[in-house]
């Protein structure tokens, strides 16, 4: 493959010379933005050794390539087409003297993403100055260890639409599709490892933005009410005569449902989770889609959500101040698409949808194949009170609470939660942040991780993103025409 026009002249003038050889042109991928969505698009490779048997009887042919990874994986049998067959007839010495088409070839079909490439490419962009940013601040504050993000490893950004269409789906580091091939040893042996796909495949403790969906849980529990009120002192005192002291990074006072989720709370949660206990707490991490697969169709991690029931089996024993810590976030990990589709289950109610990142197929002369139609995965029956709670405090978050310094004087309205996850001593925190936008009637769910970052530079990045999707729309600039093909 990929010979000099020299070579190929040389074949051609010298057919007798060469019996059997033959000039054929192969049609090849040609990546127009390649660092664009590389980990979604996916990888082409040739056939392997091992593999042919089963695929030749698929019509494979042995210098065939096929999809490895991605949506070229995800939709090979779309894309590949069927192969067309031809007879010669040659003389001795290779000649070719009568040439029949006996099947004709049937080109493969077209797939069209829900990706919006100009927000694809904007979130990649967002990752890496973020990232570079935090690379750069001062490893020690004061001699000791600064917990300021200087020691971030990656970065994930995921926006959805109402109905679960991927939007955004970036992680940092990443490649460019152009040069895979050549430059894949180099990128298999980076350090930060940018073939990994860390939106689908990171697993992440996801802070304080579990809160949203343990408050709804309280409620529906008979646990909470609008009107419940918690004491913070910065400390939680109900084991003090355990010796267990978790504290509060505030002095709060007392405090209600929307106060709590707007100061990120940990007393009011503590008290919160104990009463409610795991359970409880578990399955509504459930039902918004966390450790659960979202269903997009290039894979995908499950995530690990703790419990009792595990503990026991591996051998060890569930404490109480193990569901103080699931009620801040500290016992599961999640992906960023589920955290993603954790916001857009709080904007639509309760109603989760399977995510997807295939719209259409298409046929090669432009003919609608097949529609990517929403479904719904699950429903959580929640009460309007508990609904609008929670949604007062999320809008809260980002007016009067922890994130009010990175969305202020914005032209639509958002609810927000910021998260922070410890991970290890001298190791910056995970940071989080989950919203969805506008309010009135939301349109996007979003949702930012940096690894050893700060839920401050997540946030950041979040509002970079939301600014340009509504910003494109108040300058009437659709992002990307939907069912419109990329040249």
């Amino acid at each position: 493959s990929s010979v000099s026009r020299d070579t190929m002249y040389k074949i051609l003038e010298n057919s007798d010379t060469y019996p059997g050889v033959e000039v054929q042109p192969t049609p090849v991928r040609e990546y127009v933005k390649g660092e664009v969505g590389a980990h979604l698009i996916g990888t082409v490779t040739p056939i392997y050794e091992g593999e042919y048997e089963e695929l030749q009887a698929k019509g494979y042919a042995l210098n065939d390539t096929i999809g490895r990874s991605g949506i070229e994986a995800a939709m090979e049998e779309e894309l590949r087409g069927v192969t067309g067959t031809r007879t010669l007839v040659k003389d001795s010495k290779g000649t070719i003297l009568e040439e029949t088409e006996t099947k004709a070839p049937v080109p493969g079909n077209s797939v069209v993403l829900t990706l919006d490439t100009e927000l694809q490419e904007l979130a990649q962009e967002a990752l890496d100055d973020k990232i570079k940013e935090l690379r750069a601040l001062p490893a020690t504050s004061g001699g000791e260890f600064a917990n300021n993000g200087h020691d971030v490893k990656s970065g994930s950004v995921v926006m959805l639409d109402m109905t679960g269409g991927v939007l955004v789906c970036a992680s940092w580091p990443s490649f460019d599709l152009s040069t895979y091939q050549q430059n894949y040893t180099e990128l298999a042996q980076d350090p930060d490892n940018p073939l990994f796909n860390r939106a689908l495949n990171g697993t992440f403790a996801f802070g304080s933005t579990a809160k949203p969906a343990v408050t709804l849980a309280a409620m529906m529990n008979g646990i909470l009410t609008p009107t419940s009120t918690v004491t913070c002192t910065g400390k939680y005192m109900y084991y003090d005569y355990a010796g267990y002291t978790p504290r509060c990074l505030g002095r709060h006072g007392t405090i209600n449902a929307v106060t709590a989720l707007a100061k990120s709370c940990n007393v009011f949660f503590y008290d919160t989770g104990r009463r409610l206990t795991i359970d409880p707490i578990n399955e509504y991490f459930r039902l918004f889609g966390l450790c659960e697969k979202t269903g997009i169709e290039i894979g995908e991690a499950t995530g690990f959500m703790d419990s009792p029931e595990y503990r026991e089996a591996n051998g060890r024993v569930w404490a109480a101040g193990d569901t103080l810590q699931a009620a801040i976030g500290q016992t599961c990990n999640v992906t960023p698409i589920q955290l993603a589709t954790y916001a857009m289950t709080l904007a639509n109610d309760g109603v989760r949808y399977k995510t997807h990142l295939v719209q259409s197929v298409r046929s090669y002369d432009g003919q609608t194949v097949s529609v990517v139609e929403p479904e719904v995965v699950s429903r959580a029956e929640l009460s309007q009170e508990a609904i609008d709670t929670v949604r007062q405090g999320m809008i809260e978050v980002v007016k009067t609470g922890t994130a009010r310094n990175y969305f202020s004087g914005r032209s639509y309205t958002l609810a927000g939660k910021t998260g922070t996850a410890q991970v290890a001593n001298n190791k910056s925190d995970i940071g989080v942040f989950i919203g969805y936008a506008p309010v009135e009637k939301p349109e996007v769910a979003i949702a930012v991780v940096t690894e050893q970052g700060s839920s401050r530079a997540s946030a950041q990045v979040a509002a970079i993103m939301l600014d340009a999707y509504f910003d494109s729309k108040s300058e009437g600039v659709s992002p990307t025409p939907p069912n419109q093909l990329l040249p």
